[in-house]
């Protein structure tokens, strides 16, 4: 992420969790992973041809700013109150990548869906999903670290559908 011009995390955050354990999504030689529990940060890599060789960036989106290599940062949306937080299991459909993000407001949480254009990163729609009070867990399962709020199902394409089972109702 930080080659995409994505700011480092502050020290002493949580831990990461390996490539593996964040579900990534892959077709071929691109994957597309959430990086950063905290930030959610949704990164698009392209793989090397053999395991020694280091994966490429092609896009990020940190917070609501889409960062691509060579380029400045550009600003999604209207600017939005808090930023959406990615969470694991991306879903990719043909030239689509469907994420849920998560956006803290007020106490309570909002959960989005969002269609992004796989080779460019650029949204082509974001739809509301549902909004309430965080689910909280003290599960070691849960994907956040113990207390934290529980992530939605990852997104499901079946018959031209996108399916999605929150936790908020």
């Amino acid at each position: 992420a930080a080659a995409l011009g994505v700011a480092p995390k502050p020290e002493g955050g949580a831990p990461e969790l390996g490539l593996l354990e964040r579900r990534p999504a892959a077709d071929g030689r691109e994957a597309i992973v959430v990086h950063d529990d905290e930030r959610g940060i949704l990164l698009a890599l392209r793989l090397g041809d053999r395991a020694e060789e280091p994966a490429q960036p092609l896009w990020a989106i940190a917070g609501d700013v889409l960062h691509r290599p060579g380029e400045p940062g550009r600003t999604l949306g209207a600017g939005a109150e808090a930023p959406a937080v990615f969470q694991p299991a991306p879903l990719l459909v043909d030239r689509r990548v469907y994420a849920v993000a998560r956006r803290s407001l007020a106490g309570k949480e909002r959960l989005e869906l969002w269609c992004l254009d796989r080779a460019s990163g650029a949204p082509l729609w974001t739809r509301f999903l549902c909004e309430g009070a965080p689910v909280r867990t003290q599960s070691s399962r849960s994907f956040r670290p113990s207390g934290g709020s529980l992530p939605p199902s990852a997104p499901v394409y079946s018959d031209g559908l996108v399916f999605v089972a929150t936790n908020l109702g």
